[in-house]
């Protein structure tokens, strides 16, 4: 089992972080995170991926995205983790608003 565990950073650039808050169209989100899986089982044999994103404000250093990957083979794993992170942050509709030390900003898919 390989996990990857996205936590919140301290800075963006030259801009210190101090919060984020993550605000998504669910309904989408949710089928956007089930093909993202299904494309992920299918083209890495046999392995098994579960996906969740937080929602709502999370801190500093607490785990905004976690995957998990379950396969026989580690290169699979990996390779479908990688896969899976960078599909959700193209196709998934989350929306990310930083809080900085001077304001904040939204971040939103593609980013």
């Amino acid at each position: 089992m390989l996990t990857f565990v996205g936590q919140v950073r301290d800075h963006t650039g030259d801009a210190a972080v101090t919060h984020l808050e993550y605000e998504a169209y669910e309904s989408m989100a949710n089928r956007a995170f089930a093909d993202i899986i299904e494309d992920a089982e299918t083209q890495f044999s046999g392995v098994t991926v579960n996906l969740v994103h937080r929602l709502g404000r999370v801190a500093l250093a607490e785990s905004s995205v976690v995957i998990a990957v379950g396969s026989a083979h580690r290169a699979d794993a990996f390779a479908a983790c990688r896969h899976v992170i960078e599909r959700l942050k193209v196709d998934v509709p989350i929306f990310k608003r930083e809080f900085r030390e001077n304001g904040s900003v939204w971040v939103g898919m593609g980013s």
